[in-house]
Protein backbone atom coordinates (compact mmCIF):
# COMPACT_ATOMS: atom_id res chain seq x y z
CA UNK A 1 0.00 0.00 0.00
CA UNK A 2 0.85 3.55 -0.68
CA UNK A 3 2.14 5.77 1.72
CA UNK A 4 -0.06 8.88 0.57
CA UNK A 5 -3.69 8.34 0.55
CA UNK A 6 -6.20 10.91 -1.37
CA UNK A 7 -9.48 11.01 0.28
CA UNK A 8 -12.64 12.45 -1.91
CA UNK A 9 -16.07 13.12 0.34
CA UNK A 10 -18.87 15.21 -1.37
CA UNK A 11 -19.51 18.53 0.01
CA UNK A 12 -23.30 18.16 0.47
CA UNK A 13 -21.82 15.26 3.71
CA UNK A 14 -22.19 17.31 6.68
CA UNK A 15 -18.84 17.90 8.82
CA UNK A 16 -19.64 15.24 11.27
CA UNK A 17 -20.53 12.79 8.70
CA UNK A 18 -17.21 13.75 6.99
CA UNK A 19 -14.80 13.78 9.53
CA UNK A 20 -16.55 10.26 10.41
CA UNK A 21 -15.80 8.77 6.90
CA UNK A 22 -12.48 9.87 6.97
CA UNK A 23 -11.63 8.22 10.18
CA UNK A 24 -12.92 5.22 9.04
CA UNK A 25 -10.76 5.50 5.57
CA UNK A 26 -7.96 5.85 7.02
CA UNK A 27 -8.02 3.64 9.63
CA UNK A 28 -8.46 0.80 7.10
CA UNK A 29 -5.27 2.09 5.03
CA UNK A 30 -3.07 2.43 8.29
CA UNK A 31 -4.27 -1.63 8.93
CA UNK A 32 -3.56 -1.99 5.01
CA UNK A 33 0.09 -1.03 4.86
CA UNK A 34 3.18 -2.95 3.86
CA UNK A 35 5.22 -1.66 6.85
CA UNK A 36 2.46 -1.86 10.18
CA UNK A 37 1.21 1.33 10.90
CA UNK A 38 2.91 2.02 14.31
CA UNK A 39 0.62 4.36 16.61
CA UNK A 40 3.94 5.29 18.94
CA UNK A 41 6.01 6.73 16.33
CA UNK A 42 4.02 7.20 13.36
CA UNK A 43 1.99 9.84 12.21
CA UNK A 44 -1.18 10.48 9.34
CA UNK A 45 -0.78 13.79 8.49
CA UNK A 46 -3.16 15.95 6.19
CA UNK A 47 -0.52 17.45 3.26
CA UNK A 48 -3.21 19.29 1.30
CA UNK A 49 -6.76 19.86 1.26
CA UNK A 50 -8.89 20.96 -2.26
CA UNK A 51 -12.49 21.71 -2.86
CA UNK A 52 -14.47 21.83 -5.94
CA UNK A 53 -17.75 21.96 -6.58
CA UNK A 54 -19.12 18.86 -5.51
CA UNK A 55 -16.36 17.63 -3.30
CA UNK A 56 -13.77 18.11 -0.60
CA UNK A 57 -10.01 16.10 -1.49
CA UNK A 58 -8.34 15.51 1.69
CA UNK A 59 -4.35 14.48 1.17
CA UNK A 60 -2.77 12.18 3.57
CA UNK A 61 0.42 11.31 3.84
CA UNK A 62 2.08 8.72 6.37
CA UNK A 63 4.87 10.14 8.72
CA UNK A 64 7.44 7.40 9.87
CA UNK A 65 8.98 8.26 13.17
CA UNK A 66 7.73 11.66 13.53
CA UNK A 67 5.31 11.33 17.27
CA UNK A 68 6.59 13.18 19.87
Amino acid sequence: MSESKVINLPKKLPLAERISEAKQIISEWTKSLNIPFNKKIDTVQLEKCERNRKEYRYHYIIARGTAC
